[in-house]
């Protein structure tokens, strides 16, 4: 089953989600500066005064350190001033925004499925402590069925989810519109492979840059094609669920799916080349360089990596992952996919 954003439409990632490169780098907050400490009126003793001096500062240091960015944030007004204009700065790009959308849409999800489980296996334990209750009365005792009352805690949790998942879709359907514009993307990219190849593009001092070699333009060429696909099927799958076509639901519909299995053949494909590149590699004598390219690759993987089983669920018309382990996958590129982004426009 793909993902669905409405009852009839078929919505799927984009591989330009795959394509950023998110740092592995763990995000450093900054610290509050401690708080002034006042001298004590008592300064008989010089050396008394700047021991328990240093030791008020230490102590002010540590539970700064060891608060919460959340907590720190809240504490001050300009904190959240800041984080608002650092916001508005993420979401000034297109990608910022998607990045944006794509990290609050699947933290959302995550919540709302694990809300949800709460709440049914709540209902279940409550009526399984009806059940055994009326097993344990009389043989001669009649038993009058009525509508019960849900354990208050339980509605509130599966009301939530259903908030929830409202909220998603709406976010669902804005992230598709906002991948529409992915069809000029992959023709840049169609247009840049082209020119390399008859050594028609030059870098930004004017020399000319080199032509890919034969197994990165095989992958090159490949990877736009199922782009293309990708982002016909899902324009026209969006369109007809929005009455802007005269395709049939079932036409959709297989056209969604032929996006969803073009973007996991892209998927596949981003994977084997990178398993190949680093195959075909020759180390130099150059330590720091060879460290850094084994970092950049690493992280290459491991932002592509965790769409592969996503791509392939929503390949299927009938899915092959219940909602909980979907959000709790496409969580963690778009948390690293959200540090990266944040990073930059520090």
């Amino acid at each position: 089953m793909t993902e669905t954003e409405t009852e009839t439409a078929v919505v799927v990632e984009s591989p330009a989600e795959a394509i950023v490169i998110p740092s592995a780098e763990p995000v450093a907050a900054d610290t509050s500066p401690a708080e002034p400490i006042e001298k004590s009126l008592n300064s008989n003793s010089n050396s008394n005064s700047n021991s328990n001096s240093n030791s008020d500062i230490n102590k002010t240091k540590n539970v700064a350190q060891k608060s919460s960015p959340l907590a720190r944030l809240l504490k001050s007004p300009s904190a959240i001033d800041d984080f608002v204009q650092h916001l508005d700065r993420v979401i000034q790009t297109r990608r910022g925004t998607d990045t944006v959308l794509l990290f609050t849409t699947y933290t959302a999800r995550l919540i709302g499925a694990i809300l949800s489980i709460l709440g049914r296996t709540t209902l279940r334990h409550s009526a399984r402590k009806v059940v055994e209750m009326a097993f344990k009365l009389p043989p001669s005792t009649s038993v009058v069925l009525s509508t019960a009352t849900a354990p208050p805690l339980a509605t509130l949790a599966l009301n939530l989810s259903k908030y929830i998942q409202g909220f998603t879709n709406m976010l669902g359907e804005w992230r598709t519109m906002n991948r529409m514009w992915g069809i000029i993307g992959t023709y840049l990219e169609a247009k840049d492979l082209i020119l390399r190849l008859r050594g028609q593009k030059l870098d930004a001092s004017g020399a000319k840059v080199p032509a890919p070699n034969r197994v990165n333009t095989a992958f090159m060429t490949v990877q736009i094609i199922c782009n293309l696909v990708y982002n016909i099927g899902e324009g026209a799958c969006w369109l007809t669920c929005k009455g802007a076509t005269n395709l049939s639901p079932k036409t959709s519909a297989k056209l969604g799916i032929m996006a969803a299995r073009s973007w996991c053949a892209w998927v596949a494909l981003e994977l084997v080349r990178l398993l190949v590149e680093r195959a075909r590699r020759a180390t130099s004598g150059d330590v720091a360089a060879e460290e850094e390219w084994k970092n950049n690759w690493k992280a290459e993987v491991l932002g592509t990596l965790p769409w592969m089983p996503l791509s392939a669920h929503w390949s299927t018309e009938e899915g092959l992952m219940p909602e909980l382990m979907v959000a709790a996958i496409a969580t963690w590129p778009a948390t690293n996919m959200m540090k990266s982004v944040w990073r930059q426009t520090a």
